[in-house]
């Protein structure tokens, strides 16, 4: 017996809405998913529900993912909805779970609301991506152990989700709380979920103890020796690396100095720190005060920008991130032939800073302030061991041997 292709996908939206339990983006699905197939079948002109016009969609829609016509997440969505008018029309009901024709298992429906709150999240690209990597995980948990509904994840499945994840990156547990928490709050928020166990899902924080490689202060001589400082390209990279060098400044803080942050008469910059927010006043020296001000009245491009440090190519603008920063170190330590800290960042810089003024008897909770942080622990990572020191503090043999006689 024929179908309607209105009456099909009629019938597709009320058996997947019922399995879920909430309509809530009842029409939203209708505009994203369905709709567009009713355009293809007016295209075809054909008004009854059949399979093999639903083949040649699939088709077309294939075609519009590998021409960049469509983005992964719209493909997702136009071949979800094709799954689901197939499975309802043919069986007559709707169960969930289904396949794609290359038996990969299609994006289930959390994904819609997992995409709808990365979109609220105001966070760097690298997070935004780790969040999304791990709901996107979620979900396929959720429904690979039979949960279908917003209402049925409980908080013993979140913590088995977690306990699995701690299995494979025990270091990374603590983000993964968090973005489950904060995921499950906005369902709360929505109205999905009506059971807010958000501030449940908590982990104690799991940080690397280990004591990374500092940069080495002979290495640094070299990559500033290397710097062109006649070309304004030279004199902005020498200025940038002095001033982490005598400050120790994160590069996402170094890309947000403002000219106006700068207090020459006083020899002091001051910033808020981009990681907590924290207010910052530090004292510069007289090489560094002497490198911005080469770098601002002779390599500064013209720009409109208050940055301190622009581009050195049109759009005269400031760097978009911490990475860019990055990038100058890393090429100008391969310029010097050097590596910087193991990795080529300025965080191997930071922790050159760290290291140096211990070494020069300055306390920790000096150290502490002058790289903005906001608790002791988190300055014991930032200190390399004085391997030459301990030598001077070891005893010989024969002065042990001596005690025991």
């Amino acid at each position: 017996m024929k179908v309607l292709i209105t009456e099909a996908i009629n019938s597709a939206m009320n058996a997947f809405f019922d399995a879920l339990g909430n309509d809530t983006y009842k029409e939203q699905y209708r505009e994203t998913h369905f709709n567009p197939i009713l355009i293809e079948y007016k295209r075809v002109g054909e008004d009854y529900y059949d399979r093999s016009v639903n083949e040649e969609i699939e088709k077309i829609y294939q075609s519009y993912l590998e021409t960049g016509q469509f983005s992964k997440s719209t493909f997702n969505k136009r071949l979800r909805g094709l799954k689901i008018l197939e499975e309802v029309v043919e069986t007559g009901r709707f169960e969930w779970k289904f396949k794609m024709s290359n038996d990969n298992t299609i994006t289930n429906f959390f994904t819609d609301s997992i995409d709808r709150y990365i979109q609220t999240r105001d966070l760097n690209l690298r997070n935004i991506n780790f969040e999304k990597k791990t709901l996107d995980k979620f979900s396929n948990f959720l429904i690979e152990n039979g949960i279908y509904t917003y209402q049925d994840i409980t908080y013993e499945c979140i913590i088995s989700f977690i306990k699995i994840v701690s299995l494979v990156s025990p270091g990374t547990i603590d983000k993964v709380a968090t973005a489950l928490s904060k995921y499950m709050r906005s369902l709360v928020d929505n109205n999905l979920v009506f059971d807010d166990i958000s501030h449940l899902i908590k982990v104690n924080r799991v940080k690397n103890e280990k004591i990374r490689k500092a940069a080495d202060v002979n290495d640094i001589a070299k990559i500033l020796d290397t710097v062109d400082r006649n070309s304004a390209m030279g004199k902005r990279d020498y200025a940038i690396i002095v001033l982490a060098c005598t400050t120790g400044i994160r590069a996402g803080d170094i890309i947000n100095i403002r000219i106006s942050d700068i207090d020459w008469k006083n020899k002091e910059i001051v910033i808020i720190q981009g990681k907590n927010n924290s207010y910052l006043k530090l004292p510069l020296n007289d090489n560094i005060c002497g490198a911005l001000a080469d770098y601002v009245l002779n390599g500064r491009p013209c720009t409109k920008s208050d940055k301190l440090f622009i581009r050195s190519l049109a759009p005269f603008q400031g760097f978009n991130s911490g990475v860019s920063i990055n990038n100058i170190l890393r090429r100008r330590a391969m310029n010097a032939g050097v590596t910087v800290g193991g990795k080529n960042t300025i965080h191997g810089i930071r922790r050159m800073v760290a290291t140096e003024m211990i070494k020069a008897n300055q306390s920790v909770y000096t150290v502490s302030q002058i790289l903005g942080h906001q608790s002791l622990k988190s300055t014991r990572q930032y200190i390399d061991l004085d391997v030459e020191g301990l030598r001077k503090c070891t005893l010989c043999f024969n002065d042990v041997i001596g005690d025991e006689r």
